[in-house]
């Protein structure tokens, strides 16, 4: 049997503390968490935040900006609201930046969960996909 904690179980009490020690409401799950808080600790090359002070802003005002407002997607015309902010894990964030092409802007890094008037997850996406609309 492992201790191993899953990616998808509820986020403990530790990682809890740690994002309101920054003001920071924390994803739900364990690998949102995980994810948001390796961007905080580290970043990544060639994006906003050259600290983790302006990474902790960062989030802090797209939270205030962003959470709870009702968005619409405009491509699927989808309406919801954000849920929580997250960002790519480590992983995912060199698989993104070995696939980029040579003067591709480097990827977004954050996602924010859209959930839907159904209760329903429209899933998680990147800021240029969709428009506040209150």
């Amino acid at each position: 049997m492992s201790n191993r904690v899953s990616g998808n179980s509820p986020a403990n009490e530790s990682l809890v503390s740690y994002f309101e020690g920054l003001g920071i409401i924390p994803p739900p799950r364990t690998g949102g968490c995980l994810s948001l808080k390796h961007y905080l600790e580290h970043g990544y090359p060639g994006l906003h935040g050259q600290d983790k002070s302006e990474r902790v802003a960062i989030i802090r005002s797209l939270q205030k900006q962003l959470v709870g407002k009702k968005v619409r997607i405009p491509f699927t015309q989808q309406v919801g609201r954000v849920s929580y902010i997250t960002a790519l894990s480590p992983q995912h964030m060199q698989e993104a930046m070995s696939v980029r092409k040579p003067g591709e802007q480097t990827p977004a890094c954050l996602r924010f969960m859209i959930v839907g008037e159904d209760g329903k997850s429209l899933g998680l996406k990147i800021r240029s996909v969709f428009e506040l609309d209150e």
